[in-house]
């Protein structure tokens, strides 16, 4: 928007929001329609950032230099969830009786960083093999986790 044009558009709305309020004065709506005028009048004042934000949109992001940076601290951030999450995977199991000897989370971060766990390896003593189903059903029923349960 043009200068001038932008000047004259503010001009105009001034007059409308001066003779609207001159004719609204003392009704039960009088603050209802200052504030309505307002926002009209800053509306109008602010329409030529339409164009600037515009221009901002269209401009491309370039790839960073620190690029390998981001990638060593998502790495970092997925080998930290995988480890709280092997330690929640450990409490839920000691919390009904079942102590494992290992607990190895497989999981994968999509782009949108939406964590999807593919499953959860547990290993057991020789003597507890008699809990793997039950291991199984406690990891999918409390945590939604599908599990391969060994026996050492």
């Amino acid at each position: 928007m043009e200068p001038q044009s932008w000047a004259l558009a503010v001009v105009i709305c001034s007059v409308v929001c001066c003779v609207t309020e001159l004719l609204i004065t003392n009704t039960r709506l009088e603050k209802t329609v200052k504030f309505v005028l307002g926002v009209f009048m800053i509306g109008v004042m602010i329409l030529p950032l339409n164009n600037i934000v515009s221009d901002i949109a269209g401009i491309d992001i370039a790839v960073p230099e620190n690029a390998e940076e981001f990638r060593e601290i998502s790495e970092q951030r997925e080998t930290m969830l995988k480890k709280e999450l092997s330690l929640l995977v450990n409490k839920t199991l000691k919390n009904k009786g079942i102590e494992p000897l290992k607990t190895k989370i497989d999981m994968d971060i999509d782009d949108e960083s939406g964590i999807s766990i593919i499953k959860a390896e547990i290993t057991l003593k020789k003597a507890d093999s008699y809990k793997v189903q039950k291991v199984k059903n406690i990891l999918k029923n409390d945590l939604s986790i599908d599990a391969k349960v060994i026996t050492e």
